[in-house]
């Protein structure tokens, strides 16, 4: 991954985060790219985990986001009660 974001300088990435132990490495890994990735996963921890390893790498620019599961199942289950 790091490879492909230093070789691909132009390109925009959407990295979803499916292991818990990947969390961490993606965040900081992500961290100097963070005005060209997306990073996501359907674990709303899992994704937040990843979030702040990449904050505390670099508090300039964080990387762009999208709910988890949780986060986008709450309001469905608001309108649908």
């Amino acid at each position: 991954m790091q490879q492909a974001l230093d070789a691909f300088p132009q390109l925009r990435f959407n990295l979803d985060v499916k292991a818990n132990c990947a969390a961490v490495p993606v965040g900081r890994a992500v961290a100097r790219h963070a005005d060209r990735v997306l990073l996501t996963s359907f674990s709303d921890t899992r994704r937040l985990v990843a979030l702040d390893a990449a904050r505390s790498r670099s508090a300039a620019v964080q990387p762009a986001t999208s709910g988890g599961t949780s986060t986008v199942a709450r309001p469905v289950t608001l309108y649908v009660d």
